[in-house]
């Protein structure tokens, strides 16, 4: 167990070096693509879901992307194989989001391209254990628990915690302490 917690503690800090390293995005979003789909694949480990949360019933853990079709590419390539608490992970890329396809979703990441559509979406799933995770600011009522941003070309993240516990989603310490900024904590 001690080994498996080295693991993920080093895959997290690779990925917190990798986006500590300033990168020349420009128009082409590959490089931040692949920096926040490894942030994503990363946080299932630092986050943990209610235990009577199963979804409907589904074997899989799916984390669901609306908007970034390049970032679903990329993440599902690093997924591969790979499980969550014994579950394996499935990524789908979604053109948009309703209730029905976020049934059984315990992560959702939305782009900045789909913010505006996607609203009806992140109301949906209100009170529900989903891990959402977007471009957005934070401040924004039904926003995302956690929220990418870039800063000195730098992707970074904030996370509201307020919104993390009004879902019953328990964030690590370690996460939190990596976070740019953590909304709503008490001390």
């Amino acid at each position: 167990m001690r080994i498996v917690g080295y693991t993920v503690i080093a895959a997290l800090s690779t990925a917190l070096w990798i986006s500590s390293h300033p990168v020349a995005f420009g128009d082409d979003r590959t490089a931040e693509y692949q920096i926040k789909a490894a942030f994503i694949y990363k946080f299932s480990s630092y986050i943990q879901w209610p235990d009577t949360f199963t979804g409907t019933g589904e074997s899989s853990f799916t984390i669901a992307v609306v908007g970034a079709d390049v970032l679903a590419e990329y993440l599902s390539e690093m997924v591969k194989g790979r499980e969550v608490e014994g579950r394996p992970i499935v990524v789908r890329a979604l053109e948009g989001a309703n209730e029905e396809d976020l049934a059984s979703v315990q992560v959702l990441f939305v782009g900045s391209s789909a913010e505006d559509d996607a609203a009806p979406a992140l109301a949906s799933i209100k009170g529900r254990p989903v891990l959402t995770v977007t471009e957005s600011d934070p401040s924004q009522p039904d926003g995302g628990v956690i929220n990418f941003v870039v800063v000195d070309d730098r992707v970074r993240f904030d996370i509201a915690l307020t919104l993390a516990e009004q879902r019953r989603l328990k964030i690590s310490a370690r996460l939190l302490e990596v976070a740019r900024r953590v909304l709503g904590r008490t001390s």
